[in-house]
């Protein structure tokens, strides 16, 4: 898990030079956090904007409630 801490210590460094940054879903964030990365969280993960979008348009409606707890990002 060291490794993954490490990973988004880069992850954060390039979100600090302007690169658009996210968690592809696979718990990265939460394992730094874990390794002691105070600011794992500082950038989103990729799931979030994508399924605030869909429930929007009206797809995905069985988890539709999710997106009433989610200010949008995405147009």
């Amino acid at each position: 898990m060291n490794a993954m801490a490490r990973h988004v210590e880069g992850m954060l460094r390039l979100q600090k030079m302007g690169s658009v940054t996210f968690d592809y879903g696979n718990n990265i964030r939460t394992f730094a956090f874990q390794q002691g990365v105070k600011d794992a969280y500082d950038f989103l993960d990729l799931y979030q904007p994508i399924s605030v979008h869909c429930f929007a348009k009206g797809a995905g409606r069985s988890a539709g409630w999710r997106s009433l707890a989610i200010q949008p990002i995405l147009p």
